[in-house]
């Protein structure tokens, strides 16, 4: 235990790091490319991104917020509850901007307004991962 305990370190920036990456992937090139996607077919396009999106994206965050929350009780500190503080806005960000947008998205109401808001809603979360990756190297 006390060697995992030892890695978190490392092994959070792994995390953090996949999801900034990600996160800066979806803000500048895929979610932007949901424009360029025919009403009819982005549907089903976005059906399929978000199961696979899902399948990387899901367990990392899961993994950092049981990352982050071990270190807070292991041991303590500031910097480890402003980690939790910003990854709890990321989960927020979320929950509030993006997920209301792909559901919209999902059940075939999605228009250029819909997909606009995706992507300046989502800047919140981009800045939020990038702050989380940062904090994290410290």
């Amino acid at each position: 235990m006390e060697t995992l305990i030892g890695a978190l370190p490392q092994i959070r920036s792994v995390i953090d790091g996949g999801l900034v990456v990600l996160i800066w992937l979806v803000q500048l090139i895929i979610y932007p490319v949901f424009h360029q996607i025919e009403a009819e077919r982005l549907r089903s396009w976005h059906a399929y991104y978000v199961r696979r999106m899902g399948r990387i994206v899901g367990p990392m965050m899961l993994l950092q917020v049981a990352v982050v929350l071990t270190q807070l009780i292991y041991f303590g500190g500031i910097l480890n509850l402003l980690s939790g503080c910003l990854v709890l806005g990321c989960w927020v960000c979320t929950a509030l901007f993006s997920i209301p947008c792909h559901r919209k998205i999902e059940q075939g109401k999605a228009d250029s307004k819909v997909l606009s808001r995706l992507v300046i809603t989502n800047w919140p979360r981009t800045i939020l991962w990038t702050a989380v990756f940062a904090v994290g190297l410290f």
